[in-house]
């Protein structure tokens, strides 16, 4: 499982959204996220 966990975080991946890896908590690296809520009809970028 370490093996694992330590290719995951040093390697990167070439994905749909473009080149990734994950950090030392897994989360992703290099992908973009946004949520977005309709007000008044128009789209806008939830933070």
């Amino acid at each position: 499982m370490a093996a694992v966990v330590k290719a995951l975080q040093t390697e990167k991946v070439d994905t749909p959204v473009g080149r990734i890896h994950f950090d030392e908590k897994g989360d992703a690296v290099g992908v973009g996220f946004a949520m977005y809520q309709v007000q008044n009809g128009q789209y806008v970028e939830v933070k």
